[in-house]
């Protein structure tokens, strides 16, 4: 009866222990889905204190402290789960993540590696070592692991943004591995990674960066081909980065970069008015956008506003933009100087005329009728040694014009006749 109380009662113990261990941790993951991640670490870890050995609690407890940013403490506990149970790939993946966090990609990478060679078919370590390799430049890697990854896993979002995110990044050995994401040989792979972003919106209307991925790509092809532009196909597509970007703008409405991209589709497709607004609004959100400042400056200079016009070329100037981007603001600029020039000629104004072919010539040295003009200006005005001058200027930039030969010779005679 002893030995047989004793049996009993020692069993009674054993069940006792282990549902004790079982509400710890049963406990820890309802605090832990209650995002109190102080409570489930308590509970985890009282877990831990009743069974030294239990891998799930450890594991949890990791991932607890993980959702609380305490990295290092996450993949300390991660790392003895993984002494209690090396052949657990799930352990090695968010050990991996953790140390992702921490920027060390290698450790990673190796981890993920890990993973997949003790579960050939675990989709989420494909898709996990191809963000990894991605971040490191390592662009064919990467774009394997995305393939694989949607091989097991066809309805992967992830992997098709992710793909088409360095669809067209040149191999890492090509030596462009520090260029932005979007700078590798875009015009050949352009239409693969568009069907991948598109696939990936399919999957997940919400996927915003698919979204912004997309209406850059679209944009930057019309910008390769601006002869197709009214295609349907081109329309299509501008229709299209028109409902991303308004898509993108509606989880985030402070995005000042967005407005810019829907105010140059608005513009392609011929609604000024739309683009201004987008334009407007971005400005609104960032005064100092370089982008929307220029863009709005040449729908203004189209409708023949050119006074704001002018107020935005001159303040896109004060910004400094890149020499290439300067000489066409500068070019715009004499473009409006000039016309208005015309406009202050035919109105009898030619001192306005002539200062404003000044700054026509300043901005703009090439701009042949613009010496042509200001030589009939200087005339009117009675300098003549000035219209001289102009003239032959002209003539350097227009050999042909017999007609400015002979007003040379004209006024070579008056000058030497004075």
């Amino acid at each position: 009866m002893i030995i047989s109380r004793t049996k009993i009662l020692f069993g009674c113990l054993i069940l006792s222990s282990i549902r004790v261990f079982g509400d710890a941790v049963e406990d820890g993951n309802a605090s832990y889905h209650q995002r109190d991640w102080d409570a489930a670490i308590g509970h985890y870890t009282k877990a831990i204190e009743q069974n030294a050995a239990s891998n799930v609690a450890y594991f949890d407890r990791g991932m607890a402290k993980m959702a609380k940013s305490d990295i290092d403490g996450a993949i300390a506990d991660y790392t003895k789960a993984i002494e209690l149970k090396p052949d657990h790939w799930t352990y090695y993946n968010n050990r991996a993540n953790a140390k992702m966090a921490k920027r060390d990609v290698d450790d990673a990478i190796a981890d993920y590696t890990k993973a997949i060679e003790l579960n050939t078919n675990y989709a989420d370590a494909y898709l996990n070592r191809a963000f990894a390799r991605s971040g490191k430049g390592d662009a064919l890697a990467a774009l394997g692991d995305y393939s694989k990854t949607l091989t097991l896993k066809p309805d992967c979002w992830q992997a098709y943004l992710g793909r088409a995110t360095v669809e067209y990044i040149p191999n890492k050995q090509a030596g462009n591995v520090d260029f932005p994401l979007m700078a590798g040989d875009v015009a050949n792979k352009i239409e693969a990674a568009l069907a991948d972003y598109t696939k990936a919106i399919e999957l997940n209307p919400n996927a915003v960066n698919a979204r912004k991925g997309r209406a850059y790509l679209l944009l930057l092809q019309w910008s390769f081909d601006p002869a197709s532009s009214d295609s349907t196909k081109s329309q299509n597509d501008l229709n299209l980065v028109i409902t991303d970007c308004s898509k993108i703008i509606e989880s985030e409405p402070a995005n000042a970069s967005v407005y810019c991209q829907r105010g140059i589709a608005q513009n392609y497709r011929g609604n000024l008015n739309g683009a201004l607004q987008d334009f407007g609004l971005a400005l609104q959100i960032d005064p100092a956008n370089l982008k929307a400042l220029v863009n709005r400056g040449i729908i203004r200079q189209k409708q023949k506003e050119s006074e704001k016009a002018l107020v935005d070329f001159n303040q896109a100037k004060t910004l400094h933009p890149d020499q290439a981007l300067l000489a066409d603001i500068n070019h715009r600029i004499s473009q409006i100087f000039f016309d208005r020039a015309k406009d202050k000629w035919l109105a009898d104004d030619a001192d306005g005329a002539l200062s404003d072919l000044n700054q026509t010539i300043e901005l703009n040295p090439r701009n042949t009728e613009a010496y042509k003009d200001r030589a009939l200006a200087e005339q009117k005005q009675h300098d003549y040694q000035g219209a001289k001058v102009d003239l032959e200027k002209y003539l350097e930039l227009a050999p042909g014009d017999s007609e400015a030969r002979d007003a040379i010779d004209k006024l070579n005679k008056y000058l030497n006749n004075r």
